[in-house]
C-alpha cells in the first residue's frame, strides 16, 4: 500500500510526538530498566541553561573519638560539592519521500510515531552509554583484555564479573543490570553461562528481545557499547576490547530539558515537506561532573574521559566496567 497526498497531511506533529514519546519509554533500555532514573536533587530542568547542578557532601569520614572528662573533641572540617551534568540538545528531520517509503497499512500518525520513538530510544541509549565511557573513574574498571603478543583474546566469564564487582567492595551486592555488546553476549551463550527458565525457548526468548540473566543479573545487549581497537606490540594487526557495564539501580539520570518534539516544515521553493524532531535532554552519571567548557557535547565528547571529574566517593558512583576482548 502505498502512502498518498492525503496521508501525508493526516500527519498531525503533536499525535506523532505523543505516539513517540510512549514508545521511548519502553524502548530506551538503560531507562526501562532502571539504570537511569528521571528523579535526581530536585533538579528544574524548565529553567534552561546549558549545566544542571546538585549540591552534595561528601561522607563523613574518620574514626569517632574516645570521650574524655575536660577534653574536647576536635572538629573536623567537610567541603560542598556540586555533581554537574551537561544539556545534550539534539534534532533529525526527515523528507516526506523517505517517509512514504515505510508508512505504508497503518494510520501513518501510529507508524511514524512508533518509528520515531525507537530512533530516539537509540539515540537516549548511545548517549547515556558515552558517559558511562567517559566519566566513569579508572577506579571502576577491570581490565583484563589481552596484552601479550601471540596470546589468545581473553573473553568474558563468570569470575571476572566477580571481580569486576568487586570494586565497590561491601557495596557490590546491589548490582541488577550488565549491559553488554552482541559479540560478548555472545561469548557468554557459546559458554553456556547465559541463565533462562528452565522451560522458555531459547531461541523464542532472543528474538523477542529477552537476553536472559548472568549471575542472576539482567542482561541487555546493545552494539553502541563501547569496543576499542587496540595494538599489542609484536602483532601487526589490532585487536578489540569490549566494555560490559555492571550497573546498580539509580546510578544514572536521564531528564528531558525540553521535551521530544514533532514539527512540519515545507521547503516552499523546492515544493518538498520535512518532519522534523528535536528533543533537549541529560544523561548523567551520578557522582561526577562536567568538567569541559563545552556546551551541548556530542556523544564522542561525552566519552571523553577528559570532559569528566568525579566527585563522589568511589563506592557512591554504582556502575563499574569489565573490559575483555
Amino acid at each position: 500500500m502505498s502512502v498518498t497526498s492525503s496521508d501525508i497531511q493526516a500527519l498531525i506533529p503533536e499525535v506523532v510526538s505523543e505516539i513517540a514519546v510512549s514508545v521511548v519509554v519502553d524502548k530506551t533500555a538503560l531507562v526501562q530498566s532502571g539504570v537511569a532514573v528521571p528523579d535526581y536533587g530536585r533538579i528544574d530542568l524548565s529553567k534552561g541553561g546549558n549545566l544542571i547542578k546538585v549540591p552534595y557532601i561528601p561522607d563523613f569520614v574518620g574514626d569517632a573519638e574516645v570521650l574524655q572528662e575536660g577534653t574536647a573533641l576536635t572538629p573536623a572540617g567537610f567541603t560542598a560539592g556540586e555533581d554537574v551534568g551537561v544539556v545534550c540538545r539534539r534534532g533529525k528531520a526527515w523528507a516526506y519521500t523517505t517517509i512514504a517509503e515505510v508508512a505504508s497499512g497503518k494510520d501513518i500518525n501510529q507508524i511514524i510515531g512508533e518509528r520515531l520513538g525507537r530512533f530516539w530510544a537509540r539515540v537516549y541509549d548511545k548517549s547515556l552509554l558515552s558517559v558511562l565511557k567517559g566519566a566513569l573513574p579508572d577506579t571502576h574498571k577491570f581490565d583484563v583484555s589481552q596484552t601479550d603478543a601471540g596470546q589468545p583474546d581473553v573473553t568474558i566469564d563468570i569470575p571476572k564479573i566477580i571481580d569486576a564487582m568487586n570494586l565497590l567492595g561491601d557495596n557490590a551486592d546491589n548490582f541488577e543490570v550488565v549491559i553488554m555488546h552482541s559479540k560478548v553476549y555472545t561469548d557468554l551463550l557459546k559458554a553456556q553461562l547465559v541463565q533462562f527458565p528452565n522451560s522458555a525457548n531459547t531461541e523464542q526468548l532472543i528474538r523477542q528481545g529477552e537476553f536472559g540473566t548472568i549471575l542472576g543479573r539482567r542482561i541487555i545487549v546493545s552494539d553502541a557499547v563501547t569496543v576499542e581497537e587496540y595494538t599489542i606490540s609484536g602483532e601487526s594487526s589490532p585487536r578489540k576490547k569490549y566494555y560490559t557495564f555492571i550497573a546498580q539501580p539509580g546510578a544514572m539520570y536521564f531528564a528531558f530539558q525540553k521535551d521530544l518534539m514533532t514539527e512540519q516544515d515545507k521547503d516552499i521553493l523546492a515544493q518538498q515537506n520535512f518532519l522534523v524532531t528535536t528533543a533537549h535532554y541529560v544523561p548523567h552519571l551520578k557522582g561526577v561532573k562536567w568538567n569541559s567548557s563545552t556546551i551541548n557535547p556530542s556523544d564522542t565528547d561525552l566519552a571523553t574521559p577528559a570532559n569528566w571529574q568525579k566527585v563522589w566517593d568511589d563506592k557512591a558512583i554504582r556502575v563499574v566496567a569489565l573490559i575483555t576482548n
